[in-house]
């Protein structure tokens, strides 16, 4: 089902499903820290973000990891490794926590902006 937000479609089925191991875990933490609703905000956040690759590195900013933290260090510093998997991810639910309030916030915002 397509809707808009903000002018902007958005394909809410697209991002409903978890896909894969890390995308699964994501899912778990969104739940936790907000509720299910707001999977599909944070799912499109990973898949125009990194793609949720955990050692995804952006050549031109060098924003890197699941969360595109950049600089690279301001992650790096909390979480120590790329290997850090939950770490990248506790990271990034705090940062659109802190600077949203919401994914649904912050993909609103990445819709317009494209970055976030």
């Amino acid at each position: 089902m397509e809707i808009r937000r903000n002018n902007s479609i958005y394909n809410s089925t697209r991002y409903a499903e978890a896909n894969g191991e890390i995308q699964i875990l994501a899912k778990e933490k969104v739940v936790v820290k907000w509720n299910e609703s707001e999977w599909p905000g944070f799912h499109y956040i990973l898949d125009h973000e990194s793609g949720s690759n955990p050692y995804a590195i952006n050549p031109n900013s060098g924003a890197c990891g699941i969360p595109q933290a950049l600089p690279c260090s301001k992650l790096l510093s909390v979480i120590g490794s790329l290997d850090n998997i939950s770490g990248q991810l506790d990271w990034m639910v705090s940062y659109i926590a802190d600077r949203y309030g919401t994914p649904t916030k912050a993909m609103q915002f990445h819709q317009l902006n494209h970055w976030y």
